[in-house]
């Protein structure tokens, strides 16, 4: 089984990195896409400004590569682990012979994503003028938040590939609402193709709407269901396998990734909000700080 996860997360690795590329195929096509249609790019220019502000971004002719590789490749990335998840929680029960291989897959897809993520930020370190997008053009805060964030998957996620937890059907379901939480975000990606959200506009409440509909799935996930998820689950990994294996559980699960669920929820409200504000008519500080940059 050990070689089975490092040859999945490896495989991972190595594709995303390839599909997730400044200049990948999926990426790159999407610029070109968007760049045949100037009202396009500069929707999207638009849009990307207040969004990755939000996480110390503040690059300008990279805004539409950066948003493509957001956008578009992180939704597929999570929106396929989190239907591999789904399927182990159907097919939870007897026979469930198939649940544990499915999950297993989940895993593989944020494990491989932890490892490209963690190997991108070494380089980038190392090597800053040949750093790696998005790495690159993030502050030194960010990036404690996305290790905070991938420390589960990469840890506690991999213990999980390793062992019998996998046939477990709480398991299945705090797997399949951690990785579900972040997607209903993305359903506004299509809108900000079309025109500058800022604006009071149909299509501008319909994405503040999305925002304020992904903020409260993420703080249902992340602040009301996680703990009731997390503790009980530790619980049973250290009475069935050992205090080391509870360990390896325990401290990603309940002392660190709690923080990344709170930071990930202050981090987006003040963006929902102001979102919400540009469709009432009040406008934001931020907002005004982008035109000026413009």
């Amino acid at each position: 089984m050990i070689a089975a996860l490092a040859t999945s997360a490896v495989a991972q690795a190595a594709l995303w990195h390839w599909l997730y590329a400044e200049r990948g195929p999926l990426v790159a096509s999407a610029v070109r896409w968007l760049g045949r249609r100037p009202t396009r790019a500069a929707a999207v220019v638009a849009n990307a400004r207040p969004q990755f502000s939000t996480y110390g971004i503040e690059a300008e002719s990279d805004l539409v590569e950066l948003w493509s590789s957001a956008n578009l490749m992180v939704p597929l990335h999570h929106g396929l682990a989190t239907l591999f998840a789904l399927l182990a929680l159907q097919t939870t029960g007897p026979p469930d012979w198939s649940a544990p291989t499915l999950i297993r897959a989940a895993l593989s897809f944020e494990i491989g994503e932890d490892l490209l993520h963690y190997l991108q930020m070494v380089w980038t370190a190392l090597r800053p003028e040949r750093g790696v997008s998005p790495w690159r053009f993030m502050g030194r805060g960010t990036w404690a938040f996305i290790i905070v964030h991938h420390s589960l998957g990469l840890v506690a996620g991999s213990g999980a590939f390793l062992s019998d937890m996998s046939t477990w059907p709480e398991f299945h379901r705090c797997v399949f609402l951690l990785l579900f939480a972040s997607l209903p975000c993305y359903l506004k990606s299509p809108l900000q193709m079309v025109a500058d959200l800022s604006k009071p506009s149909l299509l501008g409440a319909l994405g503040a709407a999305i925002d304020v509909g992904g903020l409260l799935v993420m703080i249902w996930v992340r602040l009301v269901e996680y703990l009731p998820m997390a503790i009980p689950l530790c619980a049973r990994a250290r009475a069935e396998f050992g205090p080391g294996a509870g360990a390896l559980c325990e401290v990603p699960a309940l002392y660190v990734f709690p923080l990344f669920n709170l930071a990930s929820v202050v981090f987006f409200v003040p963006y929902v909000w102001a979102r919400v504000r540009e469709q009432l008519g009040g406008g934001t500080a931020a907002t005004g700080a982008a035109k000026k940059r413009a």
